[in-house]
């Protein structure tokens, strides 16, 4: 059986701010504008400000990625209500699965809007790595950590390279966190890149327009990151909260 990769939930990203205490909700088509763009449409300075003291927040959702080889694997559940309203379900009944049939999930980073969804998948292999665990603990409280990553069989030899299925292994791309990872799979049609938030848009790894929001040690490995992507010639880039870019036929 050859190595198939499928989108099963569309990235979306709806921002919000709040105006004498009601939330004004802001959606605009270009993926760009949506993130950064709102900011600077908002003349919010960047270099006196932090992401979550701008009163312009976000409700995202990333690209959640089926692969199927000789194992089935989830790349990044998503946020919560992906999980809990059935979106995710609907997309893995649609296939003929359900999360019973999933093998292994992959968080490609601690955000929660990658892996709040991790609860439908309680005892399956868990592909994080040791830094994001690290973060999380960290960032979050404990009863988090234990709900979103502690109900699952987390992985603790991950390696660069390491493959976790037929045509199908992980490396390592920090920048965007310390432990980020992404998933590379070999297909019929190609090599198909899956970055997580290493690349959130598709002008991340064309044009390197990385956010305003990142300090120049996080670019630099950005760039490393995806040079290493650009350098094993893919046919599909997978960003974070983006469409699918395509390189070649």
């Amino acid at each position: 059986m050859s190595t198939r990769v499928d989108i099963l939930v569309k990235s979306s990203v709806l921002r919000f701010s709040i105006h004498e205490g009601a939330f004004i909700y802001m959606m605009t088509d270009d993926r760009y504008t949506q993130l950064d763009g709102l900011e600077q449409y908002f003349n919010i300075d960047v270099k006196k400000t932090s992401l979550l003291e701008t009163n312009l927040g976000f409700l995202p959702v990333c690209n959640t990625v089926l692969i199927r080889s000789d194992k089935n694997i989830l790349v990044d559940p998503g946020n919560f209500h992906v999980g809990v309203y059935g979106p995710l379900k609907i997309e893995l009944n649609k296939r003929g699965l359900s999360p019973k049939d999933i093998d292994i999930v992959v968080n490609t980073h601690l955000h929660h809007d990658h892996n709040q969804s991790n609860f439908l998948f309680r005892g399956k292999k868990l592909i994080i790595h040791r830094k994001e665990l690290e973060m999380a603990k960290e960032v979050y409280w404990p009863e988090y950590v234990d709900a979103f990553f502690g109900i699952l069989d987390i992985e603790d030899s991950i390696y660069e390279g390491m493959e976790i299925a037929r045509d199908v292994r992980i490396i390592e791309t920090p920048g965007h966190t310390p432990g980020s990872l992404s998933v590379i799979a070999n297909t019929p049609d190609g090599l198909v890149a899956i970055l997580g938030d290493t690349a959130m848009l598709r002008i991340d790894y064309t044009e390197r327009r990385l956010s305003h929001w990142y300090s120049e040690e996080q670019k630099k490995l950005i760039n490393i990151a995806l040079d290493k992507i650009s350098s094993m010639k893919p046919a599909v880039i997978i960003p974070g909260h983006d469409e699918p870019l395509l390189l070649k036929k």
